[in-house]
């Protein structure tokens, strides 16, 4: 990867980043003053049960199915985040995850890792899937189309199919042209192909 474009690439995604987020704070701070620090305990509780836990939409009754999809698909960004930031460091330093505490060839987190994204890559492919299906085809009452929604569910699939097709390419062009690329390979824990190829 070209760390040049990956630099442009950054500034352009954040300079968008920077001002969705100014946008929303200005119209909070317009917004009636809270005092949002009280009860310390009690927020942190619901910030784990509501925010983390999703139980909002996990207990519905009726709508389990969607709750669960929104779950898997909130679970699989955030475990899909540092990879991300991995793929963002290969662009500067080759080998960028070697330099992670307990993510490179020398600890079975590195591996422990690489298996639970890419079941979680699955997942959440297949969560975007039963998503739109349910915008298009089944179409909830209470669910309108909203343009947006499809377009960012299309967002989402296009950063996990990329992530697939870019280890599909690194492991070929390792081991159909003899490419000198980094994984993760240890006589030990293995190679991060073989745990692939497993799943």
């Amino acid at each position: 990867m070209n760390p040049i474009l990956m630099s442009l690439a950054l500034l352009a995604s954040l300079g968008v980043f920077s001002y969705v987020v100014i946008t929303k704070l200005l119209v909070l701070l317009r917004m009636a003053p809270e005092n949002r620090f009280d009860q310390p305990l009690q927020r942190l509780g619901l910030l784990f049960r509501i925010g983390l836990g999703q139980s909002k939409l996990i207990g519905r009754y009726r709508e389990r199915s969607s709750g669960a999809m929104h779950f898997f698909i909130f679970w699989g960004f955030v475990i899909l985040g540092l990879r991300e930031l991995i793929l963002f460091g290969e662009a500067f330093s080759h080998g960028f995850q070697e330099h992670l505490p307990l993510l490179g060839a020398d600890s079975i987190g590195g591996y422990a890792y690489t298996f639970v994204y890419n079941v979680f890559e699955a997942t959440v492919f297949c969560m975007v899937l039963f998503a739109l299906y349910r915008r298009v085809v089944l179409r909830p009452e209470r669910l309108t189309f909203n343009t947006e929604a499809t377009v960012i569910l299309f967002m989402i699939m296009g950063v996990v199919s990329t992530d697939l097709l870019y280890d599909a390419a690194k492991f070929n062009l390792i081991r159909e042209f003899g490419h000198n690329l980094p994984y993760l390979q240890h006589p030990v824990f293995g190679t991060e192909m073989e745990i692939e190829e497993h799943q």
